[in-house]
């Protein structure tokens, strides 16, 4: 029978997927069939169905009626599961790494709260389509390179333009905090200098207790 609405949900990743991979319009109607689901919650599905409407999931099951007019993709002997989700990437904000022009991860600055990656993410890098047939459909893109470095937020992996993409932003702030940081290169030489010519270790201070 058809299974409930949690794993309706579960799969609506995987029909992201499809719809990007094989250019599936919002205003189409088609249903995957013959393939074996997997959702998120609930026993598999041999020889399911996924209906997807206006870019949505209309239904899924082992016993679900085909509207008529439907475009069929046949996923007979395929597994059809729900996408997965990478929540710390640069997808699309470093193309080639030792290329300056390519990447679009950091900010001037130590603050740059107002950071928002995403209006200048990449929509035609070639890691994309790769990182989908690895399964992932939406990714969490985290700028880096400062104390408070940029907005994050989430893109799905589908074909369009960056604006198209974004699923939601922004979906945090990034920032680094240091606990108990090291002493710095300079204090650390000072100290060392003052070991070599002789001079005393100071005494760590004592508390009133001590004293």
């Amino acid at each position: 029978g058809d299974i409930g609405r949690a794993a309706l949900l579960a799969v609506a990743a995987f029909a992201a997927a499809m719809l990007a991979a094989t250019g599936i319009a919002r205003a189409e109607t088609v249903a995957i069939t013959s393939g074996t689901v997997y959702p998120v919650s609930g026993p598999r599905i041999p020889n399911g169905t996924v209906v997807i409407r206006d870019g949505r999931i209309a239904a899924v099951g082992a016993n679900v009626a085909i509207p008529a007019g439907a475009r069929r993709i046949d996923a007979r002997g395929k597994v059809v599961t729900p996408g997965l989700i990478n929540a710390q990437t640069q997808l699309g904000l470093v193309e080639v790494g030792g290329e300056r022009t390519t990447r679009n991860i950091s900010a001037r600055g130590v603050i740059n709260a107002d950071f928002r990656p995403w209006e200048g993410f990449f929509s035609q890098s070639a890691y994309i389509a790769a990182t989908r047939e690895d399964g992932v459909t939406t990714v969490g893109i985290l700028p880096t390179g400062a104390f408070v470095a940029g907005q994050a937020a989430a893109m799905d992996l589908a074909d369009g333009t960056a604006a198209d993409m974004v699923r939601r932003a922004p979906v945090g702030v990034v920032a680094t905090i240091v606990v108990n940081p090291r002493l710095t290169n300079d204090v650390d030489e000072q100290t060392a200098g003052d070991t070599a010519a002789g001079g005393e270790t100071p005494a760590p201070p004592q508390s009133r207790a001590d004293a």
